[in-house]
């Protein structure tokens, strides 16, 4: 007990001593203020992480994998995907294991890690994934399930030994079906509405899809297996989606813009009138 008095008088000494000494009194303020705004880049550093790991948690839980990617003929979930795809959009083919296995009817989006534009998307996503078929706004008019896949652009694969510069994205790109398939979304998209309809900026997302040095994330296609004609496979491709300039921009007005890009209404519509 003697130590811990001592201890508390010691430091009731200094606060005495502060009090009493004017000159100590801004010098201690100054201190305090440096100390606070030094200590503000690490908190919101911290709350940055914290915000983008779950932002990514989100997208590789829905996360289609590049293993097995190579230069030709890889053997990678992605790649099956994707020739399953431009056959469907080729001649009407329809790979019935790839529709038990990601849907008739699903969105398909590109994303990596420190992508704000992810990080935007992924509440909006998130929402359409909760609310789904629970109310009017969020009922699809075709009344099929919700289905969402994705494709991490930055994955680090099993396999390295047939990689183009190292890099799983670049191999599956440039390889047999990556790349044509990004080809064949740019030029549908100008067949749709929503061409009318994107911000001025579209058109200059569209061309950076064609090229793998330029493609931006995240990147997502509306894969349709239920289309009356095989070229509508690819129905819809968009980005960041942008609500009207009166419209709140949060999770929700972002979500219902992308039940209207499922539903072929509002922007995605012909008769859509802003």
């Amino acid at each position: 007990m003697k130590v811990l008095r001592a201890i508390g008088n010691f430091f009731v000494k200094i606060w005495k001593w502060i009090k009493n000494t004017a000159w100590v009194q801004p010098l201690l303020i100054v201190g305090v203020i440096f100390a606070v705004i030094f200590s503000i880049p690490p908190i919101t550093s911290a709350i940055q992480a914290a915000l983008e790991e779950d932002t990514y948690e989100f997208y590789d839980n829905y996360r289609v994998s590049l293993n097995g990617v190579k230069r030709k003929n890889g053997t990678s979930d992605v790649e099956k995907l994707t020739e399953a795809i431009l056959n469907f959009r080729e001649d009407g083919t329809r790979d019935e294991d790839i529709i038990d296995k990601y849907g008739e009817k699903f969105f398909l989006t590109f994303y990596q890690d420190s992508c704000a534009g992810c990080e935007t998307m992924k509440g909006a996503f998130e929402t359409v994934a909760k609310e789904w078929g629970s109310n009017d706004l969020f009922t699809p008019d075709d009344g099929l399930e919700f289905k969402f896949h994705t494709v991490d652009c930055l994955q680090e694969v099993d396999d390295k030994s047939d990689l183009i510069e190292n890099s799983a994205w670049k191999t599956y790109y440039n390889g047999t079906w990556g790349g044509t398939l990004f080809e064949r979304a740019a030029e549908d998209a100008t067949q749709r509405p929503y061409y009318v309809n994107a911000p001025a900026t579209y058109q200059e997302e569209l061309d950076a899809m064609i090229s793998v040095e330029t493609f931006e994330t995240p990147t997502t296609l509306l894969i349709d297996f239920t289309a009356e004609v095989r070229t509508d496979v690819i129905s819809e491709v968009f980005f960041v989606l942008t609500p009207e300039e009166n419209d709140d921009e949060n999770d929700r007005t972002r979500a219902l813009l992308i039940m209207d890009a499922w539903n072929h209404t509002g922007k995605f519509a012909e008769d859509y009138h802003a």
